[in-house]
């Protein structure tokens, strides 16, 4: 339920940052290259998107199925994103290299929030999406791009390290929740006892 909530903002976040990319990058990248980009984003939301819209109406809310396709929608995004870093990458043309990987940190940022519930859900998408962007950097023989390969695989060990205590609190705040629901019920049902034995 959680990783559903986060994809109604997760989602236009994507197909924003996706459109501002597409936009930055059209000079300097195959315009159709950029449209086939853009066109396997959308797939790719349309699909997470339908999920979210379905996930409510299921009758089997805790089939293990659903948190298989919300998991495989994420990977499929992280690759997207991954793909995109590598294609639009422009190799003479710093500003809009530099450009890219701002926007691609960016996103994988926020989604660090929206996927905070599953671990592994949030160290896919930061692996997939931000890994060929860091071999982009470093393959190249200049020293701006190289110097963003070293802090774009910083960025991400830094983030995964982040993730990782985002979802240990999240974790432990359902904990926490559940306890207390199970707590009420207990003294919801001590105090129905102790009215029928004063009744008697």
């Amino acid at each position: 339920a959680l990783l559903i909530a986060g994809t109604r903002v997760s989602i236009p976040a994507s197909l924003a940052v996706a459109g501002a990319l597409a936009y930055v990058q059209w000079p300097v990248i195959e315009s159709q290259t950029v449209i086939a980009w853009l066109g396997a984003v959308l797939l790719v939301s349309l699909l997470r998107a339908g999920l979210a819209i379905a996930y409510p109406r299921a009758l089997a809310q805790d089939d293990p199925r659903w948190l298989l396709a919300l998991m495989a929608g994420i990977i499929l995004a992280g690759a997207v994103w991954g793909a995109g870093a590598w294609v639009l990458y422009p190799p003479d043309a710093v500003a809009h290299q530099a450009c890219l990987g701002v926007l691609v940190a960016g996103l994988t940022a926020g989604a660090v929030t929206s996927l905070s519930a599953s671990l592994a859900a949030t160290l896919a998408f930061l692996v997939l999406s931000l890994l060929p962007l860091s071999i982009r950097f470093l393959a190249s023989d200049q020293e701006v791009p190289f110097a963003l390969g070293v802090l774009t695989l910083l960025f991400m060990v830094v983030t995964a390290q982040g993730a990782r205590r985002l979802n240990t609190s999240v974790l432990q705040s359902i904990r926490l929740r559940l306890q207390s629901d199970d707590q009420l019920t207990a003294l919801q049902v001590s105090e129905e006892r102790a009215s029928k034995l004063a009744m008697v």
